[in-house]
């Protein structure tokens, strides 16, 4: 969830908030990645280790890359003054905090 209140920050532009939310994010980071490592080494064997790991890798970095993309595209005939003032990146912090959420959700049906 410390990912969804900093993505949210995004929202209102309130550099407090943003502080505040990246020292929980830097907790929360923490707890999620241990206890990641943890979920991979007690669900996994030693031949399959490996392979969950870097394909945990890759679907982490792959979502970077797909959002950069993503942005680009919806974003390329607007300047960032124009973003700002209309209010027409918000819609995409919906919808990627809406996004994290349910990613956060689904942790919670895990074995």
């Amino acid at each position: 969830m410390a990912y969804v209140l900093f993505q949210a920050g995004f929202i209102w532009l309130n550099s407090a908030y943003l502080y505040v939310t990246s020292a929980i994010l830097g907790v929360g980071a923490a707890f999620l990645w241990v206890g990641q490592g943890k979920y991979l080494t007690e669900n996994c064997t030693g031949k399959t280790i490996e392979r969950n790991t870097a394909l945990t890798w890759l679907i982490f970095k792959f979502s970077l890359l797909g959002g950069g993309i993503f942005l680009f595209f919806m974003f390329q005939n607007q300047t960032m003054t124009e973003l700002v003032a209309t209010g027409g990146y918000k819609i995409f912090v919906y919808i990627f905090c809406s996004i994290t959420f349910l990613g956060c959700l689904n942790t919670v049906f895990l074995p």
